[in-house]
């Protein structure tokens, strides 16, 4: 029996509920969003991914029970969408556990969910980005639970680091220390990573063979002598040239079949 904050009773029945949530919600920090939204509430329970999207489970007085079920729509981060959200559990709570937590995926589900798109940088990481004392400085895969790529780097779906192409990537302890922080953006952020610890990046010629020396230099002292990039961003490559040497963009035409 916990004590609900109302002097006119002096204790409620707990219960335990259960939501089974599907839409775009692995990919969106949906599940950092549910852990720190109990939190506030004071519930204890569960969430995790599975095959078709995320279960909760939560154990509290029915009225913040109530107040989590509405909020769960409301306050839902940027990027979810939520198409359904099934009450499946509504008991006396039992062996309930201490606090809140992101569980294991589960695997059982018959259904599969939907992959979250890729998200261009948001605000938060732009002000890291350009910030010389942040050492995310100038850092070109920079991402949060916010922004960042999803489509592209997924495997298998739950959406978890080890079913990504993030998966050969062990976090550095600051990364680490970040995806392991309820209260920081990067909480459960599968793409986390950084300049000491992230993929790295790299200038090759045509046939593969990688450039010596700073891949940015080298990218620019090409584009100024008329050459043509293959820019690997997310879901594909972008062909880079000078737009403003006509002989560059007539060499991409002609490379292209497109001279007009």
């Amino acid at each position: 029996m916990w004590d609900t904050g109302d002097r006119s009773t002096c204790a409620v029945e707990l219960r335990c509920r259960q939501w089974r949530i599907q839409g775009q919600v692995q990919g969106v920090g949906f599940r950092p969003f549910v852990h720190r939204l109990a939190t506030r509430l004071g519930l204890a329970g569960t969430v995790r991914n599975d095959l078709s999207g995320v279960t909760i489970r939560a154990y509290g007085p029915p009225k913040r029970l109530d107040e989590f079920a509405v909020r769960l729509r409301q306050e839902a981060p940027a990027l979810a969408r939520i198409d359904r959200m099934l009450q499946t559990l509504d008991r006396p709570a039992s062996d309930i556990p201490s606090g809140f937590h992101i569980i294991a995926s589960s695997h059982d589900s018959t259904e599969r969910g939907r992959v979250t798109i890729d998200a261009a940088v948001c605000q938060e990481c732009v002000r890291e980005l350009f910030d010389p004392a942040d050492r995310r400085y100038r850092h070109g895969l920079i991402n949060c639970t916010a922004c960042g790529p999803r489509f592209t780097i997924v495997r298998d779906l739950p959406y978890d680091r080890p079913r990504t192409t993030m998966a050969g990537f062990a976090m550095c302890e600051p990364c680490a220390a970040e995806y392991k922080n309820p209260s920081n953006r990067r909480f459960h952020a599968q793409p986390t990573c950084c300049p000491k610890c992230g993929p790295r990046i790299v200038l090759t010629d045509g046939a593969g063979r990688p450039w010596i020396g700073d891949p940015f230099q080298a990218a620019a002292r090409l584009l100024a002598a008329d050459g043509i990039l293959a820019m690997k961003g997310l879901g594909g490559y972008h062909l880079v040239v000078r737009a403003d040497r006509e002989s560059a963009v007539a060499r991409l035409r002609r490379t292209k079949h497109r001279d007009h």
